[in-house]
């Protein structure tokens, strides 16, 4: 878990900006920026990592399409020292990640 702590800027699927946030005491914040189709938001709780997956447990959301209690799992496809990509299990979602100082 130690190399996902920090602050990161997400681009979901190339469009949608966001931020995610991860606290060593393993709890993340990810923001939403507005778009066009969706208003920004944010999701908070606890953050899991294992060699090849993410996991965020949601405490926390302001986010329509993200319910409070659910478990997001995100596979890690590319990692990089100061990057990394993760898709959804259905492979609809893909957020490019890089470490903002």
């Amino acid at each position: 878990m130690q190399y996902y702590l920090g602050r990161w800027r997400g681009v979901v699927n190339g469009t949608l900006l966001t931020e995610l946030q991860v606290l060593p005491e393993g709890q993340f914040v990810v923001r939403s920026q507005p778009h066009p189709k969706q208003r920004s938001c944010e999701l908070n709780g606890r953050f899991r990592a294992e060699a090849r997956k993410i996991f965020l447990d949601v405490a926390e959301s302001t986010c329509s399409t993200q319910s409070i209690g659910t478990t997001l799992e995100r596979e890690v496809i590319d990692r990089g020292a100061d990057a990394f990509t993760v898709v959804s299990p259905s492979g609809d979602l893909q957020i490019e990640y890089s470490r903002q100082p």
